[in-house]
């Protein structure tokens, strides 16, 4: 029996408290877990975590390092070429990811020793058969495979199964799989980063090499989104009249799918303040927390580019506004393009091809029809991705008796939905696949084809309360 979750986003907690509680693996899943081996008579337990289990990058504390010090800042970029220690020295952002990593097992310590010592030993003591641990990493935890310290101490955390699942460098080093191959259960399985141009920066290269470069995306998580939840912090310690309920509300920006929501959301929070000294100040962090983003060079030479290759008209302005006026009028063109299309309009106009999605205009969905593994492999019958954050299942192609699906496997992290009316609705989710091979859930007397389950749990979580003056100004 294999299982398949995704992006449990375990964080330090600096930039908000929405870690998993333990009894939600401990109690809830574990039992899920045993009742579904025991009842489909499984032979063994595969859990497989597809992607994003430590957040790297949802944290405060890259702010306390100097921006040349940070995953997207010169040290970063060049340790993402390819970080040997012995060669390139000891790195500032390698102490700096070890570091939050330990604060991520210190806030999450109880789960993490589950994954690693209880969930092994209850399956042994209830059902006297083998569990095996495999992780593909995703981009909210790119780290890992840049920097060997991380990687053992991820390695010590959790004691995955890497004997049959890791990929060794030209200099004898080790690194966790991109993808995940289990052909008697009929699964091929990544990420999904890969097809997301926002947080993927390897184009085609889909090698250790691609994989480590920097995205776009985790500068726009950490210098915008963190940078954002940090000033309003800051702001509530220096300013009693700053309410307890705006950080809240703010720590849900991370929670926000898909992203380009997030500038409506944000907006429509600011708009709605019934103190204007407030909702002033409230535009100044905004703005504040845009010009932390624009001052970053990855950013401006990503925006360049992607100018470059989508907009013409706007890289000849660069290109005559530059020399004539300066880096001062480039700045607000910058500004302009990036306060106005990076929250939101920059990353459609990027995916302005996904169409609906689960159609097969989806990003996804087309892209796990291209995927050569099923193509070449009449024994893959299902597609995993995760990354999305929305669990979903579309059927790719029915041929001479064989059904290929795409399944997304959600997230166990909380998200919020905007309504039809621009309102936001914030759900906890809880998604799970699991795969039989033909011994296991067979229901006759002769061994069957690979089967699948599919769970999606959701239950809605009450959004911090808006103050009656700010409610009552709320369109109804």
């Amino acid at each position: 029996m294999l299982v398949v979750i995704s992006d449990l986003h375990f964080s330090d907690e600096t930039a908000g408290t929405f870690n998993l509680s333990y009894e939600s693996f401990g109690s809830v899943f574990v039992n899920d877990i045993l009742s579904l081996a025991r009842t489909k008579q499984a032979h063994e337990i595969r859990l497989l975590i597809l992607g994003d289990l430590v957040d790297l990058l949802i944290t405060r504390q890259w702010l306390d390092e100097p921006l040349e010090n940070r995953p997207w800042g010169a040290r970063g970029l060049q340790d993402s070429k390819g970080y040997r220690p012995e060669v390139h020295g000891e790195s500032p952002v390698e102490a700096r990811s070890l570091q939050i990593l330990n604060a991520i097992y210190e806030a999450n310590r109880e789960t993490f020793d589950f994954f690693k010592h209880e969930f092994r030993q209850v399956v042994k003591d209830e059902l006297g058969i083998p569990v095996h641990i495999y992780y593909v990493p995703g981009n909210h935890d790119r780290m890992v495979n840049t920097y060997p310290k991380v990687r053992d101490r991820l390695q010590e955390l959790f004691g995955f199964n890497i004997e049959d699942h890791k990929q060794v460098d030209a200099y004898g080093e080790w690194w966790y799989q991109y993808e995940y191959t289990a052909e008697n259960y009929g699964v091929f399985a990544r990420h999904g980063h890969q097809f997301d141009l926002v947080n993927f920066n390897g184009g085609t290269d889909f090698s250790l090499q691609g994989e480590r470069k920097t995205a776009l995306g985790d500068v726009l998580t950490t210098e915008f989104f963190v940078k954002i939840i940090d000033l309003f912090i800051r702001e509530k310690e220096q300013n009693e009249l700053f309410r307890d309920e705006l950080v809240e509300y703010i720590k849900y920006i991370t929670d926000i799918r898909p992203i380009q929501r997030t500038a409506h959301w944000l907006n429509e929070r600011i708009q709605n303040e019934p103190d204007p000294q407030l909702q002033e100040l409230l535009q100044q962090i905004k703005n504040e927390a845009v010009d932390n983003l624009i001052t970053v060079p990855f950013v401006r030479e990503w925006v360049e580019e992607y100018v470059k290759k989508n907009n013409q008209l706007m890289y000849w302005l660069h290109k005559v506004a530059y020399p004539i006026c300066g880096y001062g009028l480039m700045k607000r063109i910058v500004r302009f393009i990036v306060h106005n299309m990076t929250l939101g309009k920059i990353i459609e106009m990027i995916n302005k091809s996904d169409g609906q999605e689960g159609t097969v205009h989806d990003t996804y969905v087309r892209s796990a029809y291209g995927e050569p593994a099923w193509k070449n492999n009449p024994r893959i019958q299902y597609v995993l991705y995760g990354h999305t954050h929305s669990p979903l299942q579309s059927a790719l192609e029915k041929r001479d008796n064989r059904e290929v699906l795409y399944i997304n496997t959600g997230t166990w992290r909380p998200r919020l939905y905007m309504t039809v009316d621009s309102k936001f609705v914030r759900v906890n989710q809880v998604t799970f696949a699991v795969f039989y091979d033909k011994h296991e859930d067979v229901w006759n007397e002769e061994a069957g084809d690979v089967n699948f389950e599919w769970w999606n749990g959701n239950h809605k979580r009450v959004m911090p309360k808006l103050p009656s003056k700010v409610a009552s100004k709320l369109p109804s």
